[in-house]
């Protein structure tokens, strides 16, 4: 009686064991297919990045992953698959379908669909190099022929703006024009600065031609109309004013403001001066020349 019972329980021990085995078992199996069901997803949403990378937009790229592991299909299919409609799907397959990602198989009642070989990709890849390639030689040139970005340098303070005008005269050029008013030079640069300025830009050779206003006129021979100062001036129409001075020189624009708190800045680039140029050109065609000022007195300041 003893012996049964020990067998008897023996065999409800194995019998526990075998259980626990098996749902362990069931266990690792269910872990591991979970496992894999989140590395397919994550794949899934790592090529789904990647064909967004080349140009897909998120349903494509949804719609030809599906499409791969689908073999031949209808639209019914992929909007299962998808969970997109079937409207939204025929467009979808249309567009890959140009693209070349997906061919279109005519049938008797209704058309399906195949994905072509991934290999497409890296073909269009390829072309695309090829192309860009084939491209970099005009787009240099273009970007030669525009020149450089421009470049801006602020400057604030009287220090600032003799800095803006010792610009001038270390650029090189044989000319510059400006815009502007004698009396908002005097107050923003100094009457003693310019009037040494004024002398060395003569000694450099370097011509004024500027539009400036009649009414804010400082009458000084020094600052005048005439070809010993190598300048020339014509007075804005009526009316115009102009809170800051403009330079135009080489490649670069100067503006300096007239203001109590006064600052300016230097824009160097070619097309920026030339778009001013144009616009200098047209208001000195409408703007009245100026005299030779004949008298003179001791502190003046023009341009």
């Amino acid at each position: 009686m003893q012996l049964l019972l020990s067998i008897v329980s023996v065999t409800f021990y194995l019998l526990d064991l075998q259980a626990y085995i098996m749902h362990y078992f069931l266990y690792c199996v269910v872990r591991k297919l979970d496992m894999l069901a989140i590395y397919l997803y994550s794949l899934y949403m790592s090529l789904s990045e990647q064909l967004q990378s080349i140009g897909l937009s998120d349903k494509e790229a949804a719609v030809y992953l599906q499409s791969l592991s689908l073999g031949s299909f209808a639209v019914s299919d992929i909007a299962k698959k998808t969970g997109l409609k079937r409207p939204t799907c025929y467009l979808i397959l249309e567009e890959l379908a140009k693209r070349g990602l997906v061919a279109i198989v005519p049938q008797k009642d209704k058309l399906t669909y195949t994905a072509e070989s991934p290999n497409i990709l890296f073909a269009r890849a390829e072309e695309q190099m090829q192309t860009v390639k084939q491209m970099l030689p005009d787009l240099f040139t273009i970007q030669k022929s525009t020149g450089a970005r421009p470049t801006i340098k602020f400057y604030s303070g009287r220090t600032g703006i003799h800095s803006i005008y010792d610009d001038i005269l270390s650029s090189g050029v044989t000319e510059y024009f400006y815009i502007g008013s004698s009396a908002d030079l005097a107050k923003t640069a100094g009457e003693d600065f310019m009037a040494q300025w004024v002398r060395k830009r003569i000694d450099l050779g370097i011509h004024a031609t500027g539009i400036r206003t009649e009414h804010s006129e400082i009458n000084d021979t020094l600052y005048a109309k005439d070809a010993h100062h190598l300048r020339d001036i014509r007075f804005a129409p009526l009316g115009f004013e102009l809170p800051h001075t403009i330079a135009l020189y080489g490649t670069k624009v100067a503006v300096i403001s007239a203001q109590q708190d006064s600052f300016g800045f230097i824009v160097d680039n070619a097309d920026f001066r030339n778009t001013l140029q144009f616009l200098f050109k047209a208001l000195w065609q409408i703007s009245t020349p100026a005299t030779v000022v004949k008298k003179s007195v001791k502190k003046s300041s023009a341009k």
